[in-house]
């Protein structure tokens, strides 16, 4: 699908335009804002905004039947087993069914989003090309079928080792809080790594640019654990990493994916 460059000197596009300086040079704000400045990239362009929801609103309503149905009876009960049974009462399980629910949508935002981050690749790829189009105004060319074929073996394998990383903090909890940060860095440079991996470069590459920001990573990482936020803004995801790579000076190049100065 076509994505021409979005220019600043067209005003026709300027409402729409994210080339400001209103957005934090670099750093943790930059990765913190920029879910917040793509959604309000979204909401002025109605198209893109469908298209983000679409893959979520599934994905949400299948997690709200399996939950129900499944998932919620048997962390209830579970949870329920480890109360003496004198304690037992309607109102302590009402609050127990609340603890398991908050527990079941963190979960969704950590497991679930990244999940349906691949599955619906092409979509979340063209939203963050455009994002970052907007916020850059450089073009980063066509989405051609090969594109999408390696972005989503890309994307598998990233989501695998995301899983692994999160997986070590379960069964090693002395390296919990360096697994966790770890997690959230990785999960913020994926985030961006939709935007830079539509441009020439290799996953080194690609990679060194997140170790250059490694705020701006922690930044946009870190919704993933805010309770509900990932969950309700996991559709904006790509936009931000589009706009938070933007605003470090990425800029796509002929044979290397380079960027600007360091800044975080």
């Amino acid at each position: 699908m076509a994505r021409p460059t979005v220019s600043s000197s067209n005003p026709t596009d300027l409402a729409q335009n994210l080339q400001t300086k209103v957005l934090p040079s670099g750093g943790f704000l930059l990765g913190l804002t920029s879910p917040l400045y793509s959604l309000r990239f979204l909401l002025r362009n109605k198209t893109l905004l469908a298209m983000g929801l679409a893959p979520q609103a599934a994905g949400f309503a299948v997690f709200l039947f399996v939950a129900w149905e499944f998932a919620l009876p048997l962390l209830s009960g579970w949870i329920l087993g480890w109360v003496p049974s004198d304690w037992h009462s309607a109102t302590l399980g009402g609050l127990i069914a609340t603890a398991a629910f908050l527990l079941l949508v963190i979960l969704y935002g950590l497991v679930a989003i990244p999940l349906i981050s691949v599955l619906a690749g092409p979509i979340y790829d063209h939203l963050a090309a455009k994002a970052y189009e907007s916020a850059s105004g450089q073009s980063l060319g066509n989405q051609t079928i090969g594109h999408m074929v390696r972005s989503l073996v890309s994307e598998v394998g990233k989501l695998l080792v995301y899983w692994l990383i999160l997986l070590s903090a379960l069964l090693a909890p002395p390296l919990a809080p360096f697994s966790l940060t770890f997690s959230v860095w990785y999960l913020g440079w994926d985030i961006m790594d939709r935007t830079l991996a539509q441009a020439p470069g290799s996953l080194g590459q690609r990679f060194s640019f997140g170790l250059r920001h490694p705020l701006a990573c922690l930044g946009l990482g870190v919704w993933a654990y805010i309770p509900f936020a990932g969950a309700a803004l996991g559709f904006a995801f790509a936009a931000a990493g589009g706009i938070a790579a933007a605003h470090l000076g990425f800029a796509p190049t002929k044979g290397r994916a380079q960027s600007g100065p360091d800044q975080s």
